[in-house]
């Protein structure tokens, strides 16, 4: 894959360099995810009382296991694939399950918090029916991300693909 690159008119320096920079952007984003989880989880009322707080949880959930998978970029990929890969098809295939789940379910938590807001805001909803929504709210992105990576799984379907397994 290397290779590719190269040929692309990449050079290995600007390869390494991106390699690199996803570490570094991955380690801020998998800190600040953590830090809104645990305020969350440390604080009953949040955790328990508001829908909100619940819906961070989720989004930072995904946040998660999506920059986790961009911090191992090409470690999981079977070795001498890439440059730096270590792993086998074994440990591609599990990082590719994390992406293809990820990839799908952080957007559909943005859209689950946005749709809090739109309720919230927009429709002056009571508590009682936000209550009701909220199930919705976390189910929706669960399902629809787990079947294209439970699939992808099933169907050999992951890979390496440029710097990650996917």
């Amino acid at each position: 894959i290397l290779d590719t690159f190269i040929q692309s008119g990449w050079r290995e320096t600007e390869v390494v360099a991106c390699l690199i920079i996803s570490k570094i952007s991955s380690s801020i984003s998998i800190a600040a995810s953590i830090y809104i989880i645990q305020d969350v989880l440390r604080t009953p009322q949040r955790r328990n009382e508001s829908i909100y707080h619940r819906i961070m949880l989720g989004v930072s959930t995904s946040d998660i296991i999506f920059a986790l998978v961009q911090f191992l970029s090409t470690w999981p990929m079977p070795k001498g694939s890439h440059k730096f890969s270590i792993g086998n098809e074994s440990t591609c295939d599990a990082a590719g399950f994390m992406i293809s789940l990820a990839i799908v379910l952080t957007p559909l938590y943005n859209c689950s918090l946005a749709t809090y807001y739109l309720l919230q805001l927009k429709f002056s909803w009571v508590e009682r029916k936000m209550k009701a929504a909220e199930k919705w709210l976390h189910l929706i992105p669960w399902t629809l991300s787990l079947l294209p990576a439970v699939v992808g799984v099933c169907t050999n379907a992951l890979g390496p693909h440029g710097f990650i397994c996917w």
